[in-house]
């Protein structure tokens, strides 16, 4: 039987490319995906990063890793969905250089992280998606 909540077992989910809406120089879209270094966009209307998973997955957390310094509110706000089921609401900026996790339930092989507002700005170091990889077409 299904219990409340998620349970922590759920296996890391492979990212095979990362997207950035656009991309200040020096923090290209790679960098999210090689834990050393950060993505981000410029300042724009919505900014957001889009990974693409390596196979079709049912998704069930998510967690970004925040900038250190007074960068991690390059992540205030943000909304997180997987192929276009919202996550979970706003999200709160993590400590600077710290995580946050939301939860999920979506289906898809995309997730993205969004913005929302004029002149924003998205910076992250770090992107893990936690499911269940499934055959496409599989609910």
């Amino acid at each position: 039987a299904w219990s409340a909540g998620v349970p922590q077992g759920y296996p890391e989910l492979e990212i095979e490319k990362a997207k950035l809406s656009s991309e200040e120089t020096g923090y290209g879209e790679e960098y999210v995906l090689n834990n050393s270094s950060c993505s981000r966009t410029n300042s724009e209307l919505d900014p957001y990063l889009e990974v693409t998973l390596a196979n079709y997955a049912k998704v069930y957390r998510v967690e970004v890793v925040a900038e250190a310094g007074g960068d991690s509110t390059l992540l205030d706000c943000v909304t997180i969905d997987v192929a276009g089921v919202k996550c979970q609401t706003e999200l709160m900026a993590p400590d600077p250089g710290g995580k946050k996790q939301v939860t999920c339930n979506g289906i898809g092989r995309t997730v993205r992280i969004t913005r929302p507002g004029e002149d924003k700005q998205l910076g992250l170091c770090g992107i893990k998606v936690f499911g269940d990889a499934v055959e496409k077409g599989q609910a």
